[in-house]
């Protein structure tokens, strides 16, 4: 049974350890998350005709907040979101997101429209599994994923395979090379025995050049060179901690001397090689590096970050809002058949038949809405402004004051929009005489 083209676990799990374990990466993901779900998450109906559930806040914040946070995470791996429906012991019903790699996923096309399958390791079909595909972040049709985290994986290798070198690099300052070179030695009296050069019968050549000596000195000398090239070779010495000084004292044996060698060096430019990797990533998940960065050549472009992060989150809200809404309407879709029939009348068997548009907008109507309460991205002083000028209503004012300023929150009165008295000086004079409106009103 062909079931399509398996998607890419091997890629999968390196999005999945990049997202979790590159700083910036984790950094700019939880700015989002912040964001997005500082506030909790609301239930309600749009038009007020269904009466929820009076427990479904508290659903929605015990089980449904923590499902959009693997949402988005799952998402930022792979591109694509696998959910579940499981029911409890008591019979509630809640979604279940599944997290990158627990299953197999196959992409088919039938008749040119894209189809998901999820597979467990048994290659048995897992039971309501849902997988949203609607955040434009679709796999290829080689099962190659292309989520935002994918979109960062080269410039991440890259940056570690720089630090790697480094890394590398410093370890052979710690613990240099050391290499020696031969020299002639004039001494012609010299302790040991000397043994003559071995060579054909026939040649008699019997000067210096064919002859070498080495005695018990030299012997044990380059017994304990090698001893010292077999262990910095092998990584078994231990850096020298400096307390006994004259034991690493080391005297090169007879005509032998050092040689200098290139010193290591790592590039001078790596820091600003760490800037453009955060730059990148930075760029494509749609968090100004100035919200976390302070020397940033962006951070006076304060309108700029303000709209950057402003259009990522809602846009992240949006479709994440979409993908709740959608389970709910799975997981209630009796409650809603039965609402949407007693609305149409069917019930009381009326013969009328009801046209498209009459059931989108009743099916509009009965929808819910799952909504993240976002926090404004003005300041305290302009979200008064807004109050005063009456296009923000005072306990929404007041509720995200109170969250910008870390206080508690608690519901007051809202104060009078009084008009400020006019002072002494603003008074009219008495030469000025009351106008014709003003003697009509008296």
């Amino acid at each position: 049974m062909d079931n399509g083209v398996l998607l890419n676990k091997e890629e999968i799990n390196f999005a999945m350890q990049f997202l979790r374990r590159t700083p910036t990466i984790y950094t700019c993901r939880n700015v989002i998350q912040q964001q997005l779900f500082s506030n909790g998450i609301l239930f309600n109906h749009r038009r007020g005709r269904v009466r929820p559930d009076p427990h479904m806040q508290e659903i929605m914040t015990d089980y449904w907040l923590p499902f959009c946070k693997d949402v988005l995470d799952s998402v930022m791996i792979q591109g694509i979101a696998i959910c579940r429906i499981v029911t409890m012991d008591d019979g509630l019903q809640v979604p279940v997101a599944l997290e990158p790699n627990t299953c197999n996923i196959y992409l088919k096309y039938n008749l040119g429209v894209r189809e998901y399958i999820a597979m467990d390791d048994q290659h048995n079909e897992i039971p309501e599994a849902i997988i949203f595909d609607i955040f434009g972040y679709s796999p290829d049709s080689k099962g190659h994923i292309c989520s935002v985290v994918s979109n960062l994986m080269p410039t991440v290798r890259y940056i570690n395979t720089l630090m790697g070198t480094s890394l590398s690099m410093e370890q052979k300052r710690a613990s240099p090379t050391l290499m020696t070179e031969a020299v002639d030695t004039k001494s012609d009296s010299v302790e040991g025995v000397q043994y003559d050069w071995y060579a054909d019968g026939d040649m008699q050549d019997d000067s210096e050049r064919n002859k070498f000596r080495r005695n018990s000195s030299n012997v044990s000398q380059l017994a304990q060179q090698q001893q010292m090239y077999d262990n910095y070779f092998s990584s078994g010495g231990a850096l020298s901690s400096g307390g006994d000084v004259l034991a690493n004292v080391v005297a090169l044996p007879l005509g032998q001397r050092l040689v200098n060698i290139p010193a290591q060096t790592g590039r001078s430019d790596l820091v600003a090689q760490l800037k453009m990797q955060e730059d990148i990533i930075c760029g494509t998940m749609g968090v100004p590096r100035s919200l976390f960065m302070s020397d940033t050549p962006h951070k006076s472009d304060s309108e700029g970050t303000h709209q950057t992060f402003h259009k990522t989150v809602m846009a992240w809200k949006t479709l994440v809002q979409t993908t709740c809404e959608r389970i709910y309407n799975l997981i209630y879709a009796e409650n809603i058949k039965v609402q949407m029939l007693k609305a149409m009348g069917k019930t009381k068997k009326r013969k009328r038949e009801s046209t498209v548009a009459e059931m989108y907008a009743l099916k509009k109507r009965l929808q819910v809405e799952i909504i993240f309460p976002v926090s404004p991205f003005v300041s305290i002083d302009t979200m008064h402004q807004h109050w005063e000028r009456g296009l923000l209503p005072w306990e929404t004012y007041l509720q995200h004051a109170c969250t910008a300023s870390g206080l508690p929150y608690e519901s007051m009165p809202e104060p009078s929009k009084e008009a400020p008295s006019p002072s002494k000086d603003e008074s009219p004079s008495k030469d000025e005489s009351p106008s014709k409106e003003e003697e009509d009103n008296k």
